[in-house]
């Protein structure tokens, strides 16, 4: 079985009526079902001259909101929060009994006023993901000794995927799959990041399923209120509804025996069985240049 993480992302632009309203369309996937938020606070990600900084702003999220939209989102799924900076932390360090994971994107895995605040927050019944875009083998196993070391957390899950607003299909990471399977035995995360309005964006992480993505992260948005930011790769409900019922499907194939009921029956209606080509008296010895082979 797949397990599957809602990636809400800043969707949202800011918008408690919007988050509230987008749990509502996604509060039929509960068992299996993941939903990941991103807590940040404007001045403590980027600098006043940074070219995103007053987009942060405006889409900030104060404690109290966020200690309610957790409240709503974990009465249908598991709760995972991406962490940027000690903002995140405190949301996590304020909903600790209600987090399952926590999510590390490759940007973080070097901020260290990050990684030692976590380093004091009980993570050993946490799950965390380290997102590796752009980390080689020896880096990768580099940091998860790190993060091993600082946080002891439950299991450390390796991510594969990143954002390019929307990321090329040959950028998707997916042959990454068996070579980090090859050397790592923690489990993996694909997070797809195609465009959302094509084919692949439905069709990739099923495919990422089948050869062995131990978890799916799949960006979401609202199916009609206005979404301002991190569409580029997000989908809405119905094709995520789509997205499901293709990985079910296919996912159950693997289940079917080496051999199935109807392909027993398929060769017992179709051999061929040796035929006699002429008459001959019973009890004796039959030549095979008298057999033909026939259904």
């Amino acid at each position: 079985m797949v397990y599957n993480i809602i990636e809400v992302a800043n969707t949202h632009g800011g918008s408690i009526d919007y988050i509230h309203s987008l749990l509502d369309e996604y509060s039929q996937y509960k068992d299996g079902f993941g939903i990941k938020f991103q807590p940040f606070r404007y001045d403590e990600i980027a600098t006043k001259d940074y070219e995103w900084y007053d987009v942060y702003k405006s889409i900030f999220i104060k404690e109290e909101d966020w200690n309610g939209i957790i409240d709503i989102a974990i009465k249908t799924k598991e709760i995972w929060l991406d962490i940027f900076d000690e903002y995140g932390i405190k949301i996590l360090n304020n909903n600790i009994s209600k987090i399952s994971g926590i999510k590390l994107q490759a940007s973080v895995l070097f901020n260290y006023s990050v990684l030692n605040a976590l380093s004091q927050t009980s993570l050993n019944d946490k799950k965390v993901i380290i997102n590796v875009a752009a980390y080689d083998i020896k880096q990768i196993k580099e940091r998860i000794m790190e993060i091993k070391k600082l946080m002891n957390p439950r299991e450390i899950l390796i991510e594969i995927g990143f954002q390019s607003y929307p990321t090329e299909l040959g950028d998707s990471g997916l042959s990454k799959i068996t070579k980090i399977k090859a050397n790592f035995n923690n489990r993996i995360v694909f997070a797809d990041h195609v465009d959302g309005q094509s084919e692949e964006s439905v069709i990739l992480p099923v495919i990422a399923s089948l050869i062995g993505a131990d978890v799916v992260e799949k960006h979401v948005m609202h199916s009609s209120l206005e979404t301002k930011y991190d569409m580029f790769s997000s989908i809405t409900v119905d094709r995520y509804n789509r997205y499901i019922t293709l990985q079910n499907m296919y996912l159950e194939l693997l289940k079917m025996p080496f051999i199935t009921n109807k392909e027993k029956e398929y060769l017992r209606k179709t051999i061929q069985i040796p035929i006699l080509k002429e008459d001959v008296k019973k009890g004796k010895l039959v030549a095979k240049s008298l057999l033909s082979y026939k259904r």
